[in-house]
């Protein structure tokens, strides 16, 4: 297999990042994510909600809104003050955790897990499989885990080079997909009129769905469907890739 490059995750998850994705994160796109989401999950009031790398909370504070009892874990201190500030100001009650997956300690808390817009990925496959494991002992019996990512059929052919532009700010990702490896690298340059350029590289691993079954299934569950991004049965052409899992019960 082909060795990934290492890098600093603090760095690819930072003010530039809320920067230049906020026009992928309106309120109109969370909502319909919050609702797909939901729906996929067949979430009722009252379950208990993990939100795995919960960002600034735009998801997790939805299902607050709608009875859910809900935990947000996220490494980043930055993104989890603001996820407080948007339920205060939205009357609702979560609970925020500063933490790693990767450390993740929970057993048998929660009706449901997700991992949502590219959250899982960044580490050797030895470390993926074991946050697939505790994601699956964080659950209740009959617990529902939903996964999202890209899609790699997607990636693989896609173009080299993506620009995203807020203003006259630049973020320009060249990307190059390992097959071997089965990881996608983006060498990631960001231009703001405010600060000093910076480039940095990270790597993320993609599935296809057979590949995906076979690692979730390994760590215990059971019942996975594959989705599109819009919640369609998955193909080639999905822009995206879901799925979701369920512990036996």
């Amino acid at each position: 297999m082909s060795a990934r490059p290492g890098f600093d995750l603090d760095a690819a998850f930072d003010d530039d990042y809320l920067h230049f994705y906020a026009p992928y994160t309106t309120e109109e796109r969370s909502d319909a994510d919050a609702a797909l989401i939901g729906g996929l999950l067949g979430l009722r009031s009252g379950e208990t909600v993990l939100d795995l790398a919960c960002g600034t909370g735009r998801i997790a504070v939805r299902f607050a809104q709608h009875g859910c009892r809900v935990v947000g874990l996220d490494r980043s201190p930055r993104f989890l003050a603001i996820a407080r500030e948007t339920a205060l100001a939205r009357g609702v009650e979560a609970q925020w955790f500063e933490g790693d997956q990767r450390r993740l300690h929970f057993v048998e808390e929660f009706d449901a897990v997700l991992s949502w817009f590219t959250s899982f990925g960044y580490d050797d496959d030895a470390t993926s499989r074991d946050i697939l494991a505790r994601v699956q002992r964080a659950l209740v019996p009959g617990g529902r885990f939903l996964l999202e990512t890209m899609n790699v059929f997607q990636v693989a052919f896609d173009g080299e080079r993506e620009v995203k532009k807020v203003g006259r700010d630049r973020m320009v990702d060249r990307k190059r997909f390992d097959a071997v490896g089965g990881f996608v690298v983006h060498d990631r340059t960001i231009e703001r009129e405010d600060r000093p350029p910076r480039a940095f590289t990270f790597a993320v691993r993609l599935f296809t769905v057979p590949e995906l079954r076979g690692w979730l299934e390994a760590a215990g569950f059971r019942d996975v469907q594959a989705f599109g991004g819009d919640g369609e049965p998955f193909c080639v052409e999905s822009e995206r890739l879901i799925v979701v899992a369920t512990k036996p019960a």
